[in-house]
């Protein structure tokens, strides 16, 4: 058992003192508690071990009461364990008090097994669980567990009342597309975060496949290849805390955060659905694998996979609402406005749809590195060729080409602003009339590593600083940050309503507009 990044920070502290095998199988079990209308208003973390004589629990962190640690683990479940048999658990226990300070005390967990007496219950030959706890001076409210083989717990009930487990469907609100606001990006106001830095304490170990999301209450979304486990990570504190965690098997190829849902593409063809609180919503299978993040399209999201297609789902429940197939397989990224979705194959088959799947146009665009559409008047499509030193514009409503604009050097990136393309290279940025294809001014910069941006402003992010600049390339303001040591890692830069996200390797940081 040599994790210990999938959960609270309590799990490895209760590993280094439990004595446990390194063999040992650990289960998290992770609850969130909401209100009627959805809002999270508690949550709790059970560590449990898997042992030769049953199932053990080491630590519960719950969000409103201490925290407690058991040594060497409370024996939940005996593998002894049948109708009319009882069994005690003792040993020693750490509370970690809720306002702060400790207590370490004993535990002493009296165990009786029961038959159901329901009938669904006895066909499926489950077990009533009742334990009567006590931790220290301390006794619990005592608690029934219904243990069905192979379905685990399907019914508690506690000192709060009954809980049952049910296969209804899970619903999901959809939040409606709200960007950032670029008019107030010079009052963004950034705070640090470490990560992966050994000498900050409890500072969380993490790596992203890809640019992290922003739910609209503070929480970024992480989707790790390396550690296989999703997080939904906590900025109120400082290291940051993981608030969530899934892990939607097999490896990760492809993710995206669309309406607070997030979508995990994973390399055994499935499409994977979590609200903003870590719950699994659904799960789609997809016709091959995808490599690019899905975009959303209305309230529909869009996936592109290796076999050349397209597929939309609703976001609320997963069902497929249209398909359609390309001549090649699509590994660049795709992109979308409200109400159109472009994508450009391996053979450079550039095709726009509609948001029922209608092809409007497709032409040929040759070997291709990435794309984008440019708001404005008049909205094209930019697509920069495969060396990196041209693109080419489109019109979003025909497709007929308008414009292609060739730079001397490596362009990085293109970022789309209302009516301009601007062209990032490592020491310069150029804003270009995507009507004609002309240089409209060139702004030259200390090394930049990422650039975003909307509407009429722009953000660089340099190893030291970000940059804003406006629509004509004149600096409005800069951050200073931390040096940013890349090494061989990227950085990220993301936006949500009101904020945005720098994520280097070290250091996260927050913007917020005050």
């Amino acid at each position: 058992m040599g994790f210990t990044n999938p959960g609270p920070r309590h799990f490895s502290v209760w590993l280094g003192g439990a004595g446990i095998n390194l063999d040992a199988t650990g289960v998290r079990l992770s609850t969130v508690y909401t209100n009627t209308s959805g809002k999270v208003v508690n949550r709790e973390d059970d560590f449990m071990v898997l042992g030769a004589d049953g199932v053990r629990t080491g630590v519960e962190v719950r969000t409103w009461t201490d925290a407690r640690f058991y040594y060497p683990g409370r024996l939940d479940l005996s593998t002894q364990m049948a109708a009319g048999r009882s069994w005690v658990s003792e040993g020693k226990a750490w509370v970690l008090k809720a306002g702060g300070g400790e207590e370490k005390t004993t535990y002493r967990a009296e165990y009786s097994a029961a038959t159901s007496a329901t009938k669904e219950d006895q066909l499926r030959r489950c077990l009533l669980v009742t334990m009567k706890l006590r931790v220290g001076n301390v006794v619990d409210t005592p608690v029934t567990k219904t243990w069905c083989p192979g379905l685990g717990i399907v019914a508690v009930t506690d000192a709060g009342g009954e809980w049952l487990a049910t296969n209804a469907a899970v619903t999901a609100e959809v939040a409606p597309e709200v960007g950032f606001d670029w008019t107030t990006a010079e009052r963004l106001q950034f705070s640090p975060h470490s990560i992966n830095d050994l000498s900050v304490k409890n500072a969380i170990q993490i790596s992203v496949t890809s640019a992290p999301a922003i739910l609209d209450d503070g929480t970024v979304v992480a989707v790790q290849r390396i550690w296989r486990d999703s997080v939904g990570l906590s900025t109120a504190t400082e290291p940051m805390t993981a608030s969530w965690r899934v892990r939607p098997g097999g490896l990760v190829t492809a993710s995206g955060t669309l309406g607070g849902i997030t979508l995990i593409a994973n390399s055994k063809l499935q499409l994977i659905a979590y609200d903003a609180t870590g719950r699994w919503l659904w799960q789609a299978p997809l016709p091959d694998q995808s490599v690019v993040a899905p975009v959303r399209l209305g309230n529909s999201a869009v996936v592109a996979t290796l076999d050349g297609s397209l597929s939309a789902f609703d976001l609320a429940t997963g069902t497929p609402r249209w398909s359609h197939r390309l001549s090649d397989s699509i590994r660049v990224e795709l992109s979308a406005s409200a109400d159109r979705v472009v994508a450009v194959d391996q053979q450079g088959q550039l095709a726009c749809f509609d948001a029922n799947g209608v092809q409007q146009w497709s032409v040929e665009a040759g070997d291709s590195k990435s794309l984008i559409i440019v708001p404005g008047a008049n909205p094209t499509v930019a697509v920069l060729a495969a060396g990196g030193s041209k693109f080419v514009t489109y019109s979003l409503t025909d497709g007929q080409q308008i414009s292609h604009f060739r730079n001397a050097g490596r362009i990085e990136s293109l970022i789309g602003l209302d009516g301009l393309v601007v062209a990032r290279t490592v020491t310069a940025v150029v804003g270009v009339d995507p009507s004609s294809g002309a240089a409209l001014w060139t702004r030259q910069t200390a090394r930049t590593n990422a650039g975003i941006g909307g509407g009429s402003r722009l953000i660089l992010a340099t190893d030291d600083r970000l940059i804003l600049l406006d629509e004509r390339g004149q600096p409005l303001k800069e951050w200073l940050l931390e040096s940013v040591k890349l090494g061989n890692q990227s950085l990220f830069l993301s936006t949500s309503a009101g904020r945005l996200l720098v994520w280097a390797p070290r250091k996260v940081y927050l913007g917020v507009t005050k």
